[in-house]
């Protein structure tokens, strides 16, 4: 500081005597330069000074500490890279996923040799489960690939809090690098760790844009050889632009059956519907596609359906079969259609018919009714006729599942009168009702109401409001239950096309077909029918291509068996469970569509949230062209601020210059 003083104050130019012959008139002017020129040397001192103190300080590299930053010493640092199916959006140059995976890379330039690593990924790995040194870390970073599995952040934060070090003097921080898709934000389970350290680093996409393929249902579950299956399928468009011809196809057993394009609004879903007609008979595995880039998991829907070759119906009766129910069914090639007495019957294999029907019972047992409970639990329809001689029995059973039998019957003749044809029973069956139509009489009946709570219906009813027939949902099936049974002392109903239109769309509406696909968002169950649990016989899971087999968990719900599979270990695809080498049936498994949804918060809404759990020491870190790396380093050790002084070099001298030049 003194070099640009000493230079200041010792001025080595030689001065030169100028003669003047009278110096009187210039006295007063003289004054007034010499304090002028003084101000004017004082200032230029001043700028020099400043200029090299800047400059001094400049290379001194001073820095400005956050008075939050950790302490110093041994650090063990854990590192949460999300690689859920939403990462596959670019960012800027590459995918949100790599882009983070670069920045994550860039960390250990941050911190000391001897700190030590932990990577988590939503895989939940058991090799990062410790702690590692900078070069392992850059290793199983490489190793992250994208993954389905439905991860939610509580979870991560729930895991990386169990994940302690062994090292108590260590400082423990915790980066979180994510999209930060809503879809993930739950912290309900969360109890949050008030000492930890939490960074945030969030990936943002540059385009939203995804094209998600929902889901599928069958208008009819009913599948026959020869008639046509309708796919119903819902596609939605993410994005914020319209996406126009976009193709879909349907595919069953590896060949192309039918395709279309649709149009989709921004923001809006659609349905569109492809037909398929079976040519035979057993499974099939169909797969609907759309061509949507970059996020592709949700392009593709995995169906799996069984056709059967015949429904499956069964009557049981009290002495002797219903003539009526045989006339209608028994020759019917569409229909396998049996008979079996009370007395005789097997209740084991009751499992195996998509509908049965209950001809005037005069007793249904404890072992007959939780049979019949299950059958409709698990989505079988049951049909009940009462009895003509006594009901009670059937009334007492009814009464669990939703409907009431007056005690007597009534021997008022009526005839029906309405039909409400919107009803799924009778909807399409009918065509159009003439206004002269013939309706079935009763000469007579058993009044019918839903229980308390129940939301049975009539789909068909009596001059006097009363029902003809009650349907009630129950647990996955349906029960029907009429007011007279088929006898002609009753009623002429037997004689009625209205009959014939009844009893099919009864079978034909049956739900006995297993599930079409499910989702790896929660471990999947499968009801194993009447499937008996034999030790001697291994159940397993096997993928179409063998490349996967797994031994389901077997649990009971009820009468029924159910097989348990944990979402870790599927993938989408195609699987059949076997009993031994025996097929059991077919699954279609399929990616979540949580993430489907391309909305995502901020990094301000996390800490918020995060807060409002107990979280206190929260910062969120934004990576400049530098790396995460830097950034890390800059708030450790405090951001520098030699660029500033740098500038106040330029300044001071620029000053000096200008005092110089036009200070007068």
């Amino acid at each position: 500081m003194a070099i640009p003083v000493i230079v200041h104050l010792f001025n080595f130019r030689r001065h030169r005597t100028l003669l003047f012959s009278d110096v009187r008139l210039l006295k007063n002017l003289q004054q007034q330069t010499n304090k002028q020129r003084k101000i004017k040397h004082l200032l230029i001192l001043l700028m020099r000074v400043l200029a090299v103190a800047a400059l001094v300080i400049a290379f001194a590299r001073p820095y400005l500490k956050s008075g939050d930053a950790p302490d110093e010493g041994l650090k063990h640092i854990s590192v949460y890279l999300d690689n859920s199916l939403s990462m596959q959006l670019r960012a800027d140059r590459m995918s949100v996923l790599d882009e983070l995976r670069s920045q994550a890379g860039s960390l250990p330039s941050a911190f000391r040799m001897d700190d030590r690593f932990s990577l988590l990924s939503n895989d939940f790995l058991p090799q990062h489960q410790r702690f590692m040194s900078a070069a392992e870390f850059q290793q199983e970073l490489q190793q992250v690939r994208p993954n389905a599995a439905g991860v939610s952040l509580g979870q991560v934060l729930q895991r990386l809090q169990m994940n302690e070090s062994a090292d108590n003097r260590a400082g423990r921080l915790i980066y979180l690098l994510s999209d930060f898709q809503r879809s993930a934000l739950n912290f309900d389970q969360l109890i949050a760790d008030s000492s930890l350290r939490l960074f945030l680093v969030q990936g943002i996409p540059a385009r939203k844009n995804n094209i998600s393929l929902d889901t599928c249902w069958l208008e009819n579950p009913v599948l026959l050889p020869g008639q046509p299956i309708e796919f119903h399928v819902r596609l939605t468009n993410w994005g914020e632009t319209i996406a126009e011809a976009l193709p879909v196809a349907l595919s069953v057993n590896g060949v192309q059956k039918a395709s279309s394009t649709i149009d989709i609004e921004a923001r809006r879903s659609t349905q569109i519907v492809l037909q398929y007609f079976p040519e035979t008979s057993g499974y099939h595995e169909a797969t609907i596609s759309v061509v949507d880039d970059p996020v592709t998991f949700d392009d593709e829907l995995y169906l799996s359906f069984e056709v059967r070759k015949a429904l499956p119906v069964l009557e049981i009766y009290e002495k002797k079969p219903n003539t009526y129910l045989g006339l209608l069914l028994g020759d019917d090639p569409q229909v396998e259609f049996q008979t079996a007495q009370r007395l005789r019957l097997d209740v084991q294999m009751l499992d195996y018919y998509e509908t049965i029907f209950l001809s005037g019972l005069e007793e249904i047992n404890s072992g007959l009714e939780r049979a019949l409970t299950e059958f409709v639990s698990n989505g079988g329809n049951l049909v009940i006729f009462p009895s003509e001689i006594d009901n009670s029995s059937i009334a007492a059973f009814s009464a669990q599942l939703g409907i009431l039998f007056g005690a007597q019957s009534d021997t008022t003749r009526s005839r029906v009168n309405m039909l409400q044809t919107e009803h799924p029973l009778l909807k399409g069956a009918l065509g159009k009702v003439p206004d002269n139509a013939e309706f079935p009489w009763l000469r007579r009946w058993y009044s019918l109401e839903a229980a308390e709570g129940s939301p049975a219906q009539a789909p068909a009813r009596l001059l006097n409001g009363k029902p003809l027939l009650l349907a009630s949902p129950k647990e996955q099936g349906l029960v029907y239950a009429y007011a007279a049974p088929l006898e002609s002392s009753w009623t002429n109903l037997m004689n009625n096309n209205l009959f014939v239109a009844l009893i099919y769309r009864t079978i034909l509406l049956s739900n006995r077909n297993a599930s079409l696909y499910h989702l790896i968002d929660g471990p999947v169950k499968t009801p194993l029918g009447s499937y008996i649990y034999n030790d001697r016989v291994r159940l397993e899971l096997r993928a179409q291509d063998q490349s996967v087999r797994i031994l389901p968990e077997l649990t009971s719900l009820g009468e029924r068996t159910i097989a348990v599979v944990y979402p870790e270990l599927l993938r989408p695809g195609f699987y059949g469970l076997y009993a031994g080498d025996s097929l059991l049936l077919r699954l279609a498994i399929n990616e979540s569509r949580k993430e489907s949804v391309m909305d995502f918060a901020t990094a301000e809404e996390v800490k918020r949230q995060l807060q409002e759990k107990g979280y206190k020491h929260i910062d969120i870190l934004r990576p400049d062209a530098r790396g995460l790396g830097e950034a890390v380093s800059d708030f450790l050790t405090g951001r520098p601020i030699h660029q500033l002084f740098v500038l106040l070099t330029l300044l001071f001298l620029l000053g000096e210059v200008l005092i110089i030049r036009f200070f007068r």
